[in-house]
């Protein structure tokens, strides 16, 4: 079962708790969001994959950062009304969420967003105050909230005690958790040398990857960095080796031909 394009905060766990077969809440959501979306003291957090709808109704306006036209106490500079959209969330507004149910959004879009003007940064009006919103209003896209998935995923292979192994001659490492201190979980990078292992514990997990609605070898090779040839063999072997034991179901998905798709912002 694919996802909505937007998907509150009950439809998200609802669907969570289908594909992962554990029990998903609202809160539970808010919770993994922020413990997947750690970052290191004194670095600027990125957004999280949580989004808010603000009412109908609710202006946004285009500002321009202009010290020299600007006032002392404040740079922005009006240019124009902007459209209505939803607004990417950042851990202190998640976290906020998670304590009292509410928060305030301001920031719509800065000149370093790949979809925003540069030198432009768009706000809910009134700038100065923002727009207070509940837990409601709150959700996410199909792309990312599959993403989220993916990032519960890559969390408890992490955490998975190594069982037994297999050569299937590539190398798993984790690497340096810089990407995961800026909010993406590090993936494990595959080195190709003769006599490397593999566990049992990290293919099943490879296995329920492959199996992720619109995931395909191409993005798994890419993931792991290995050629999608060699994600193949990987696969074929580890299917050859875990169809003679018991399997142990950590994702289950219904959709195990996937349709891959360019991501969007909903």
């Amino acid at each position: 079962m694919s996802p909505l394009r937007w998907n509150t905060l009950d439809e998200a766990a609802l669907w969570l708790s289908e594909v992962t077969g554990e029990a998903w809440s609202p809160r539970r959501i808010l919770n993994d969001v922020l413990n997947l979306y750690r970052v290191t003291k004194g670095n600027v957090p990125p957004p999280t994959c949580l989004r808010c709808a603000p009412p109908h109704g609710t202006t946004f306006g285009r500002y321009k950062w202009d010290a020299k036209n600007g006032t002392p106490s404040n740079s922005f500079v009006y240019v124009c009304d902007a459209p209505y959209q939803t607004v990417a969330l950042y851990p202190s507004q998640v976290d906020d969420l998670l304590k009292t149910g509410e928060t305030r959004i301001t920031l719509a879009e800065e000149s370093e967003d790949a979809y925003g003007r540069e030198g432009d940064y768009v706000f809910v009006e009134p700038m100065a105050q923002g727009l207070k919103v509940g837990v409601s209003s709150v959700g996410m896209g199909a792309v990312d909230l599959q993403d989220f998935a993916g990032r519960v995923v890559a969390a408890k292979r992490a955490s998975n005690d190594a069982s037994s192994t297999l050569d299937v001659g590539v190398e798993l490492t984790t690497p340096a958790s810089d990407s995961a201190m800026k909010g993406t979980p590090a993936p494990i990078r595959m080195q190709s040398r003769k006599g490397d292992k593999w566990t049992d514990s990290q293919l099943r997990q490879l296995l329920h990857e492959s199996m992720l609605p619109e995931m395909t070898q191409q993005k798994l090779a890419d993931q792991y960095g290995v050629t999608r040839q060699r994600m193949s063999r990987i696969l074929e072997a580890a299917r050859g080796k875990l169809s003679k034991s018991r399997p142990v179901s950590v994702f289950t998905v219904a959709n195990a031909n996937p349709v891959t798709r360019k991501r969007r912002n909903i």
